[in-house]
């Protein structure tokens, strides 16, 4: 007799859904995999969500599989103890003392830096994710199509009029679940954009920012315009056009769509930087928020990015960014409707609004 087929997901959904659900607290956010279809179903506690939900979703535990969180996959504190007593065993006290008391992470993430222990860390628990992910799905007979790859793609511009656009050409790699960037390490970032100077472009500047838009590598990174498309958004109001400056060098762009909106919603659409991995993406966008909210009304700033990728949002949670929730399909980009997810900051929760920065 044969076997009954199993439910096949892709890994990127699998992902996406999991990232969701440890996207808010404990509770606030739930993703379900229908194991019928192999689709996801995303429910949040604050009434947010995307589709209208099945209705029989309670009512079917066979035929829905409630996705796991950071807890239940034992991916949150037990994990940090792991990697410490297996590679920094003389710091396990430290480590005991920094978990008894509040914001534990951003310790944590101050001691592991000065250990120059970090980038360690982040592989060590992305690996770890792949793994509990895996042995979920094998325990629920659920079978995973795509095995997952690095994945490219920092922030997402949507093409054509309504839908969302916007990219971080930081380059990164890999899918990496880390927890959200506690609030401690806002204060990091915004010291860090002391080092960029922002001027408006000019059509000066037009050559470095295309040049920079085709930087090899960047090609399902970052959206590109021709100087006359380039040349008609330098001349709308409603857009504004940034040069970030390390002494005299140009090492970015950056180019916000809605600026001084009447609604006071502004979006950053793209974002890119000329030498990726040098820490001028994070401080560029922490110079640009700041210039966003001293030069206008805005109370809302948002962006988004690509679920998968956790490095890029821990940059924009650096800068004060919190997630919002997985909007499918939104973004059309290089031909094909991908997911993003939504981040945004608001002006009560920028820090240089409380430290008169």
């Amino acid at each position: 007799m044969a076997e009954p087929k199993k439910t096949a997901i892709n890994w990127s959904d699998l992902l996406d859904a999991y990232l969701f659900v440890d996207s808010g607290s404990a509770g606030e956010n739930e993703a379900f995999l229908n194991l019928e279809t192999g689709e996801s179903v995303y429910r949040s506690a604050f009434g947010d969500n995307f589709d209208e939900l099945p209705e029989d979703l309670d009512d079917a535990p066979e035929k829905y599989l409630k996705v796991p969180d950071k807890r239940e996959l034992n991916l949150g504190k037990r994990l940090v103890f792991q990697f410490v007593e297996e590679f920094l065993p003389n710091d396990l006290d430290r480590v005991d003392r920094i978990f008894g008391r509040r914001g534990a992470y951003g310790r944590l993430k101050d001691m592991l830096e000065h250990r120059d222990a970090l980038e360690q860390w982040y592989d060590y628990e992305n690996k770890a994710t792949e793994r509990a992910l895996r042995g979920w799905c094998e325990e629920n007979d659920v079978e995973i199509a795509n095995a997952p790859g690095s994945v490219a793609a920092d922030t997402t511009e949507s093409e054509g009029a309504g839908q969302r656009g916007h990219d971080l050409a930081v380059q990164n790699a890999a899918k990496d679940t880390s927890p959200p960037r506690p609030r401690e390490f806002v204060s990091d970032a915004v010291a860090d954009a002391d080092r960029i100077g922002l001027v408006r472009a000019t059509e000066a500047d037009l050559s470095f920012i295309m040049s920079t838009e085709r930087t090899p590598g960047y090609e399902d990174l970052v959206g590109r315009s021709d100087h006359a498309q380039h040349r008609a958004a330098l001349a709308d109001a409603s857009y504004a056009y940034f040069v970030a400056l390390l002494g005299q060098e140009r090492v970015g762009f950056a180019i916000v769509r809605d600026w001084a909106s009447p609604e006071q919603v502004t979006l950053i659409k793209r974002v890119a930087v000329s030498r990726p991995g040098h820490g001028h993406g994070k401080a560029l966008v922490a110079r640009l928020v700041a210039t966003i909210f001293r030069e206008t009304g805005a109370y809302r700033v948002w962006l988004g990015l690509f679920p998968e990728n956790t490095r890029a949002r821990r940059a924009y949670e650096a800068v004060g960014f919190r997630a919002e929730g997985i909007a499918r399909g939104s973004a059309l980009f290089g031909g094909v409707h991908r997911d993003e997810l939504i981040m945004a900051i608001l002006r009560p929760e920028w820090p240089g609004g409380k430290t008169g920065q």
